[in-house]
C-alpha cells in the first residue's frame, strides 16, 4: 500500500492541522512493508519502523533526528532495496528507495523551514 506525507502543524491542544505542501506538491512513497522491514531496523532506524502502527507522525522537535534517520538510510539505499524489493534490476530498486528518502527529506526540510511543523506519512 503506497503512502502519503502530509506537512503538518502542531495545535496547543495535541491535535494537528494540515498544511499546504511546496509546491502545490501532494506526494507519497512507496510502503508500510519496505520501511518497517528488518534491514531497516538493523539500520538503526527508529521512526519509519513505527508505520507498522498504521502512520508516522514526527513532531517539530523531531525533525532533525528524521533527517538524519533518512540520510544514513539513503547511503544504504543499495542495501534496503537488495533485501526488500524484486522484479527489477537492483538499479531501479535502489533508485526506488532513494527517490522515497529523497522526497522524505525535501517534505521534512520544508515542514521544518518554512512551517514550523511536522509531518505525517500515512497510507
Amino acid at each position: 500500500m503506497g503512502l502519503t506525507i502530509h506537512i503538518i502543524r502542531d495545535l496547543p491542544d495535541g491535535r494537528f492541522v494540515m498544511e499546504e505542501p511546496p509546491y502545490g506538491i501532494y506526494d507519497g512513497v512507496s510502503s508500510v512493508r519496505l520501511w518497517t522491514s528488518p534491514v531497516v531496523a538493523e539500520l538503526g532506524a527508529t521512526y519509519l519502523p513505527q508505520l507498522g502502527d498504521g502512520y508516522l507522525r514526527i513532531r517539530p522537535e523531531e525533525t532533525g533526528a528524521f533527517l538524519r534517520e533518512c540520510a544514513t538510510l539513503l547511503i544504504h539505499a543499495a542495501e534496503i532495496a537488495a533485501a526488500n524489493l524484486g522484479g527489477t534490476t537492483q538499479e531501479t530498486r535502489q533508485h526506488y528507495v532513494e527517490g522515497d528518502l529523497s522526497t522524505m527529506i525535501f517534505m521534512t526540510h520544508c515542514a521544518g523551514n518554512h512551517h514550523d511543523g511536522g509531518i505525517l506519512i500515512w497510507g
